[in-house]
């Protein structure tokens, strides 16, 4: 009888696609195409959408037209990110790659206080403090993008801002993935004057190191990425944000906390010193959050998980809600200390989706 069953020809668009995409990681790398962007080619998705619908259609019956395509957009792309320059197309994003390092920096001056504001992003972020030296502030910023440095100043108090565009779309630098050299910003702040802090960071990981700023408020806003940050003694409002991502928080000693931290999606870890009191609010709608307490701080904790545990020291006292002999859902706890102590601190802690655990330190 003859055979009727017909063999498949499996199309080869995407591995040809995908071979094309190395090789255009390897010329960039081997400096044959001196900046790829990947914005520019981000915009080539209607001719990728145009050739995987063919390929939809026709891939089945006649495989080759799909393998056709391939070669044909792969092929013309590398020609064009190689040639490009050299036929005069102006591509005002490729021209812009090349990362930049820039140094700012502004002198205390007449100035006995001060705000700051950063908005830096993408990129890491690295925020410290200033002990020695007459200036208010000191920054390197390295980017592809332009940057804005401004200051003003009124009755003994500066206002330092510094903004970085990153320009129109995305801008992506494939460059060598072994190289050292990537976006980020390092700030130093005075340690002498009274701050206030704001910053803002679109995405990247950023630690920030305040001990021994002496802060008036802080604020951050961070769209994704993790957030390391060590809050200085005083006291003072700080509302920390951030969408998706870890954080994690440490303390000085002294500080007076009226802190409000609230994660998207994301683990929470913080440790405390031995010397802070105050009220801590957090927050995560995904993820766990984890709290470590000296045993000489004196502890109120109000907690409430929508899916997850909640797990207190065995020698907390539940003054409402579920026995805190075990795990639970929400509850209100107080260390057996907390009238007493030298060093309270109230938690409200609330989480989405995870586990919220307290543990001496």
């Amino acid at each position: 009888m003859p055979n009727n069953h017909s063999t498949y020809r499996r199309p080869f668009f995407w591995p040809i696609f995908l071979i094309g995409f190395g090789i255009v990681l390897l010329l960039s790398n081997l400096n044959i195409i001196d900046s790829v962007n990947f914005y520019f080619l981000l915009q080539l998705w209607p001719v990728l959408l145009i050739a995987f619908g063919l390929q939809i259609l026709f891939g089945k019956s006649n495989p080759w037209v799909g393998n056709f395509l391939a070669v044909v957009v792969v092929a013309t792309s590398i020609a064009f990110l190689v040639f490009a320059p050299s036929l005069g197309f102006d591509i005002p994003a490729m021209s812009n790659l090349e990362l930049e390092t820039t140094f700012y920096e502004e002198a205390l001056g007449g100035a006995n206080e001060a705000s700051i504001y950063l908005e830096t992003g993408s990129g890491d972020l690295d925020v410290i403090g200033l002990p020695s030296g007459n200036n208010l502030i000191e920054a390197e910023v390295t980017t592809n993008g332009d940057v804005y440095f401004d200051v003003s100043s009124s009755s003994g108090r500066k206002e330092v801002s510094l903004e970085i565009d990153e320009g129109n779309g995305i801008n992506f630098n494939f460059g060598n993935f072994f190289d050292s050299e990537r976006i980020s910003t390092t700030v130093e702040l005075s340690t002498k004057v009274p701050l206030s802090l704001e910053i803002d960071q679109s995405s990247g990981s950023s630690t920030l190191d305040l001990a021994g700023i002496e802060l008036t408020d802080l604020e951050t806003a961070n769209g994704s990425g993790s957030l390391t940050i060590t809050l200085p003694a005083g006291n003072y409002p700080a509302n920390l944000d951030t969408g998706s991502g870890s954080l994690r928080i440490d303390t000085e000693d002294g500080i007076i906390f009226n802190l409000e931290a609230d994660v998207g999606s994301g683990r929470i870890v913080l440790d405390l010193s031995e010397e802070v009191s105050g009220y801590l609010d957090l927050s995560s709608g995904s993820g766990s959050i984890t709290i470590t307490v000296p045993e000489s701080v004196g502890v109120r904790i109000s907690g409430s998980t929508g899916s997850g545990n909640i797990s207190v020291p065995s020698s907390y006292i539940n003054i409402f809600g579920s026995d805190s002999s075990g795990p639970s859902e929400n509850g209100t706890w107080e260390s057996e200390n907390f009238d007493r102590a030298e060093y309270q601190i109230e938690l409200d802690v609330s989480v989405g989706s995870g586990n919220l655990r307290i543990e001496f330190e």
